[in-house]
């Protein structure tokens, strides 16, 4: 299986993230919600291979300082391959410990991450470097947030890229969801991540709510991203998860638009 310090793994992901828009777009949303101007350390947390980082420095002068960390040295050696900039350190740690990884910061961001990680370790932690007044602003994904429902929603009036994909495995290579499948990660509700974000010495001050969207060539591109991949066909040999995914490509309506929405968290140290 792979998993985030998987080699190919990483450079499939970065080559999705600078290709298409999702993860520069949840960056950006992140990144012009918080105080980075009056900041002198910031924090990339789970940066990955540096996109939050480049849109990080895109707000920061030149005497700012970034330390982004990450548990994969795949992900970070891909990282320090494309940001070659004095001002940001990259560390290889535990998100659940990077307050042994840096002194005082201002700033924290953690795009597109923190359910993979233990959340209440992990503010814990940042709790312990943020200097008083300063944030901490992440964002969670419907499918590990639960948010109300929205009447205003449209209504599906034909299949996704991800329903063909899963109805040609069963039909063409006797593939069950429940087969092998990947148990999925309990969702959080709103009121709990607020709870949490109190417990660990933080006043959550803001809440934003936004709807992505995703064309078919780019949900193809996401889903052939190892990790993502088996996600949907868990068990699956990639070479396979891919076949199905290009003949799914084949029938899926191009004009379908996937959407997909997002809580973003702000919340100042005490």
């Amino acid at each position: 299986m792979f998993n985030w310090h998987d080699g190919h793994n990483a450079e499939l992901y970065n080559q999705f993230a600078r290709q298409h828009r999702l993860y520069r777009d949840t960056s950006r949303q992140l990144t012009n919600l918080v105080r980075l101007r009056d900041a002198k350390h910031i924090v990339d947390l789970a940066c990955g291979t540096g996109i939050t980082t480049e849109e990080i420095l895109q707000h920061i002068d030149r005497t700012v300082h970034v330390s982004a960390i990450d548990s994969s040295t795949a992900m970070l050696s891909i990282a320090r391959q494309f940001i070659n900039d004095k001002r940001v350190s990259w560390i290889q740690g535990d998100a659940a410990e990077i307050d042994r990884h840096t002194g005082p910061v201002d700033t924290i961001i953690c795009n597109s991450a923190i359910w993979q990680l233990d959340i209440d370790k992990t503010l814990s932690a940042a709790a312990n470097i943020l200097q008083p007044g300063g944030e901490i602003a992440f964002n969670i994904g419907k499918h590990f947030l639960r948010l109300p429902s929205r009447e205003s929603q449209p209504q599906k009036t034909t299949a996704g890229l991800r329903t063909l994909v899963q109805s040609i495995a069963m039909l063409e290579h006797g593939f069950t969801p429940s087969t092998g499948k990947v148990k999925p990660q309990p969702r959080l509700s709103v009121n709990e991540v607020i709870k949490t974000l109190l417990e660990n010495g933080f006043e959550p001050h803001e809440t934003h709510f936004f709807t992505y969207t995703m064309t078919p060539d780019e949900e193809l591109a996401w889903l052939k991203v190892p990790i993502f991949a088996q996600a949907v066909l868990p068990r699956m040999p990639h070479k396979q998860q891919l076949e199905i995914m290009n003949k799914a490509f084949e029938h899926v309506d191009k004009e379908y638009q996937r959407t997909s929405d997002w809580m973003i968290f702000i919340a100042t140290r005490l």
